[in-house]
Formats: C-alpha cells, sequence, structure tokens
C-alpha cells in the first residue's frame, strides 16, 4: 500500500512539474539586423537608466526615480503604447 502511495506521489509531482512540448537544443540562430539593433537600442536605455540617471528611490533620491519614470514612460509612449502611472 505504501509503494503504491509514493508511486502516486512521484506520477502526480511529474506531471504537475514536467514542461509541455519538446525542448530547443542547438546553438542561437545568427541576429539578424532587426535583433542587432534592438540590442544596441535595449543597451542605450539600460545605460540611460543605470549611468545617466543612476541610483534612485523614494527616500534617498526620489528626483532620479521621477527622471528614470518619465524616461520609461516617454519610451513607451515612443513606441506606441499609452502609458498610465500608478501613483
Amino acid at each position: 500500500m505504501a509503494g503504491l502511495v509514493v508511486s502516486a506521489a512521484v506520477a502526480a509531482w511529474w506531471v504537475m512539474i514536467r514542461m509541455p512540448g519538446a525542448s530547443y537544443h542547438g546553438g542561437l540562430p545568427a541576429p539578424d539586423g532587426f535583433l542587432r539593433s534592438l540590442a544596441a537600442e535595449l543597451h542605450r536605455d539600460l545605460q540611460h537608466l543605470a549611468v545617466e540617471i543612476g541610483e534612485r528611490n523614494v527616500l534617498n533620491r526620489p528626483n532620479q526615480l521621477a527622471t528614470a519614470a518619465d524616461y520609461i514612460e516617454s519610451k513607451f509612449q515612443e513606441a506606441g503604447y499609452e502609458a498610465r502611472r500608478q501613483e
């Protein structure tokens, strides 16, 4: 009986954690022009937020936090999305 319970528990565990579909094996495809420009744009955004604006938080650097929020909002708007702030 204990073996049946353990077997059922292992089977249930396997079914719950198993990812559907087949895993991808192999190398990544070579980046095309779009991926290279996207990577460069993401790098510029990261550089701006992390280096130019720098550390930001509500308590010690609220101005930098507001600057970062303005920057992110403008990037969403440039991409054609409507940005709404949650206060």
